[in-house]
C-alpha cells in the first residue's frame, strides 16, 4: 500500500510534471517534517534517525513505514498558496514519535511510548485511550512550533459546521475541547502568557457562538460527561503525564534551552493572534537547503541501508545514520521471518500467517494496511 505514496512521491518531484512553486512547497515541506523531528532525535526519544518525504494529497496525514528510516507526510495542495497549512507538519510528526519514541529508565524502561501510556491508562475512562495519541500528537507539535499551531488548530475545529462540535470518532477529541491540550501545553511551557491569554479569550467566544455545551456524549459512556470535566482531566491528567521527563518533558523550553527554534514567537501585548502567524512565516523563509539539509537513504552491501547526509558518503562512519537491513522493521513481523526462514533452511514444514493475522501484527504497529485513503493513517 505503501508503493501508491512513494510512486506518487516521487512523480510529484518531477520538473517536467510540476510547476516551480509546486515543486519549492514540496522541498519546504520536507525541510519542515525533518526540523520537526529534531528535538525527538536530540533528546534521545527515538533509536534511529529518521529522514522524512512529503507528497500532495487532499489532507494532511502521516504514514509509519518500520522497514525504512522514512516518514511519509501527506500535505494538501492549498499549502501551496497559504503556507500556514504547513503547521500541521508538527502534529503528523507527534503521531510518529508516538509510535517510535520509547522510555528509557523505570518500569517502562524501552517499552515503546505507545505501549507504556496505553498501558498507564488502562483502568480511566474510554476517552483517555481513545484520544491518547492525538492528544500527544498536539502536545508535540506545540512544543515545536509553538503558539502559531493552537491557532492552526482553533480555526481548523470551528471550520466544520456548528453541528460537529460536540461529535467524536473514538480517535479525535471532540472539537469542543481539542484546543485545551494546546493550552494546556503552553501553559507548562511558561513563555508565552500573552499569547495564550489571547488564544483562551478568542476560543471562549467562539466556544460560546457555538451554544457554550456543557457535556458530551461519548460513545462509551452510558451519561453524558461535563466538559469542565474532560477538560480537567486533559490537563492534569493526560497532558501532565505526557510532559514528565520520560515521555516529552525534555522538550519543555526550560529544559530545551535554545536547542531548538520553536516556529513561532511570543505576542507583543498590542499585537493581534495574527502576528503569530507572522512570526511563523519570518521563520519558515530561514529554512533553506544550507540551513536545514536532509538525509537521503542510500543502499549499502550486503542487503542494507543506511541515512547520509548531503555530500557524505556512505561510508559506516558514526556521523551517519544507522545502518539498516532492508526489510528490518524491529517489529515481531522480523522473528515471523526469521522462523520461517530458518524452519526452510531445515526443510522443516513453513507455517504460512495468513493475511489477517499479518493486518493485525502490522496494524498494531502502526504500519498502514490500506491503500493512501485509510488502514493506519494518522490525522
Amino acid at each position: 500500500f505503501d508503493m501508491d505514496v512513494l510512486l506518487r512521491a516521487a512523480q510529484q518531484r518531477m520538473s517536467s510534471l510540476m510547476s516551480k512553486k509546486l515543486l519549492a512547497t514540496l522541498d519546504l515541506a520536507d525541510r519542515l517534517g525533518y526540523l520537526a523531528l529534531q528535538p525527538a532525535f536530540d533528546h534521545g526519544l527515538i533509536d534511529r534517525r529518521t529522514t522524512v518525504v512529503t507528497y500532495f494529497q487532499k489532507t494532511v496525514n502521516v504514514r509509519l513505514t518500520p522497514y525504512a528510516p522514512v516518514a511519509l507526510i501527506g500535505i494538501p495542495f492549498s499549502a501551496v498558496d497559504c503556507p500556514r497549512d504547513l503547521l500541521a507538519i508538527p502534529h503528523e510528526v507527534g503521531h510518529f514519535v508516538f509510535r517510535e519514541g520509547r522510555i528509557r529508565n523505570g518500569r517502562f524502561a524501552e517499552s515503546r511510548f505507545s505501549t507504556a501510556l496505553y498501558s498507564r491508562f488502562a483502568f480511566q475512562p474510554a476517552w483517555f485511550n481513545d484520544w491518547l495519541e492525538e492528544i500527544f500528537a498536539d502536545v508535540y507539535g506545540c512544543l515545536v512550533a509553538g503558539p502559531a499551531i493552537a491557532l492552526s488548530f482553533m480555526e481548523l475545529v470551528t471550520d466544520d459546521p456548528v453541528d460537529d462540535f460536540v461529535e467524536q470518532d473514538h480517535e479525535h477529541p471532540a472539537a469542543a475541547v481539542r484546543p485545551q491540550s494546546y493550552f494546556s501545553t503552553l501553559r507548562r511551557m511558561g513563555k508565552y502568557d500573552i499569547a495564550l491569554q489571547k488564544l483562551e479569550e478568542q476560543w471562549q467566544a467562539l466556544f460560546e457562538e457555538r451554544g457554550a455545551p456543557a457535556e458530551l456524549y461519548l460513545p462509551d459512556e452510558k451519561e453524558p460527561l461535563p466538559i469542565d470535566e474532560i477538560v480537567a482531566d486533559m490537563d492534569g491528567k493526560v497532558v501532565e503525564m505526557l510532559l514528565q521527563g520520560q515521555f516529552l518533558g525534555g522538550l519543555l523550553p526550560e529544559q530545551d534551552g535554545a536547542a531548538h527554534s520553536l516556529w513561532s514567537k511570543e505576542l507583543q501585548a498590542d499585537e493581534p493572534l495574527e502576528a503569530l502567524y507572522t512570526s511563523y512565516k519570518a521563520f519558515i523563509e530561514t529554512v533553506t537547503p544550507q540551513s536545514t539539509p536532509i538525509p537521503g537513504l542510500r543502499r549499502r552491501p550486503n542487503a542494507q541501508m543506511q541515512l547520509v547526509m548531503p555530500g557524505r558518503e556512505a561510508n559506516g562512519s558514526s556521523d551517519d545514520g544507522t545502518v539498516q537491513h532492508l526489510g528490518a522493521t524491529g517489529l515481531l513481523i522480523d522473528a515471523i521471518k526469521a522462523s520461517a526462514t530458518a524452519a526452510a533452511e531445515r526443510n522443516d514444514p513453513v507455517y504460512a500467517v495468513p493475511p489477517d493475522i499479518w493486518s493485525v501484527i502490522l496494524d498494531a504497529g502502526g504500519w498502514a494496511v490500506e491503500g493512501p485513503g485509510g488502514g493506519n493513517l494518522h490525522s
